[in-house]
């Protein structure tokens, strides 16, 4: 789990890597940037109000998930980097953070978190600085998975329904 030791290591691992001697803008994702960029964007921070966003956001956030699911928010925002052809430069760990919620999203079914959430993506989308696409890509496709999940288990059920009542 996130929990405890793990989650003070990965808020001092982004703390500490503020702390290197780099021009986030060279290290932001863009349209221009190199291909490595996209693997290690979300690692550095515009500046230190970014960064304690941040890991407030992620800290609050990251109550019950497992490495393997930070991980697979990770993999998730590096795929989605590539397909957004942004002139300004990405950085930051809010993209891995909007995965995670739509993850919690995806099993809380209250008009309020969303009406929460739909205030925070317009807000988004009206700062240029923001990416607000990357936030929305992020956060859609683990609800979109869990919903076609629950699709199929709902159909697989069905099928055994019915295939129970015809013995």
């Amino acid at each position: 789990m996130v929990q405890g030791k793990n989650k003070i290591i990965t808020i001092l691992a982004l703390i500490s890597i503020h702390l290197l001697p780099v021009n986030p803008q060279t290290i932001g994702f863009s349209a221009s940037s190199p291909w490595w960029t996209h693997f290690v964007y979300m690692f550095f921070h515009a500046n230190w109000l970014h960064l304690i966003m941040n890991i407030w956001a992620f800290y609050f956030v990251c109550k019950n998930l497992s490495i393997g699911t930070l991980l697979s928010g990770y993999l998730c925002s590096v795929a989605f980097s590539f397909l957004i052809q942004s002139q300004t430069p990405t950085v930051g760990f809010s993209s891995v953070i909007f995965y995670l919620l739509g993850i919690i999203y995806a099993r809380v079914r209250n008009w309020k978190n969303w009406l929460i959430m739909i205030v925070i993506f317009m807000l988004g989308f009206c700062r240029a600085s923001i990416n607000g696409t990357l936030h929305l890509l992020c956060f859609l496709y683990p609800i979109m998975y869990f919903e076609i999940e629950k699709f199929k288990n709902d159909r697989k059920r069905i099928t055994e329904r019915k295939q129970t009542k015809e013995r």
